[in-house]
């Protein structure tokens, strides 16, 4: 029983150590560009689509820029931390931070944010698709 029990601890250190190693490299290959540039978001975009479930969503703060909607969103994962803007042209269930124009929203949790990202003359833009819910 003894030996079953060790065996299964040593499993979970390598799923975990595999994970993070792979949450590092990802990491990484932020890092090595400069926030809020192309290249940058081309690879945040790669990345959330490809593990958005490793990611965490953070209200900062609304705003209109061009005569568009946009929420500024702090996105989280193990060691990394950005802030992205984010394009919302369907308030259906965020009609709350709209209507306060963020104010008293900073620092909720956007549970389950849903993204998608067009790219624009080669600048990729990040687009409010759904979400499951908002954690204030």
């Amino acid at each position: 029983m003894k030996t079953i029990f060790i065996i299964g601890l040593l499993c979970l250190g390598i799923v975990t150590g595999c994970k993070n190693t792979s949450i590092n490299s990802a990491n990484n290959r932020l890092n090595s560009y400069k926030t809020n540039t192309r290249k940058f978001n081309s690879e945040l975009a790669k990345q959330l689509a490809a593990d958005p479930g490793s990611f965490t969503y953070t209200f900062s703060n609304y705003f209109v820029k061009a005569g568009r909607e946009y929420l500024n969103v702090s996105v989280n994962r193990e060691n990394f931390q950005t802030v992205i803007a984010m394009l919302v042209n369907n308030w259906d269930k965020m009609q709350g931070i709209k209507n306060a124009k963020g104010l008293g929203y900073s620092g909720a949790k956007l549970q389950g944010l849903q993204l998608s990202v067009v790219t624009n003359s080669g600048h990729p833009e990040f687009i409010y698709q759904n979400i499951n819910a908002i954690i204030d």
